[in-house]
């Protein structure tokens, strides 16, 4: 809830600057596995699984075109999965082969 007023108040606190690309991508940071420095969006290259609160587990790569405003697309093996809500994603871990 507080990231999302603070992305409506970016303009204000940040100066001209897309919260895409600085506040939404800090805040997916505390998930090691999305975030590479210097990259534009969360990182595409692994598949990983996301634990929701709920307990469940999904499957495939993060999508980071259409990961936006705190909410986290995958592309997995039958489609688009998601969005995962910031809010409700407990651990983001990298798939093993």
């Amino acid at each position: 809830m507080e990231l999302r007023k603070a992305a409506e108040e970016w303009g204000d606190i940040a100066g001209r600057v897309d919260p895409e690309f600085t506040l939404w991508l800090w805040a997916w940071s505390r998930f090691p596995v999305l975030f590479v420095e210097g990259l534009q969006g969360v990182d595409e290259s692994y598949e990983v699984e996301v634990q929701t609160r709920d307990g469940n587990v999904h499957r495939g790569f993060p999508d980071a075109r259409e990961s936006r405003r705190g909410r986290l697309m995958l592309q997995g093996a039958d489609g688009t999965v998601g969005p995962f809500s910031i809010d409700d994603v407990v651990a983001v871990n990298r798939c093993e082969r």
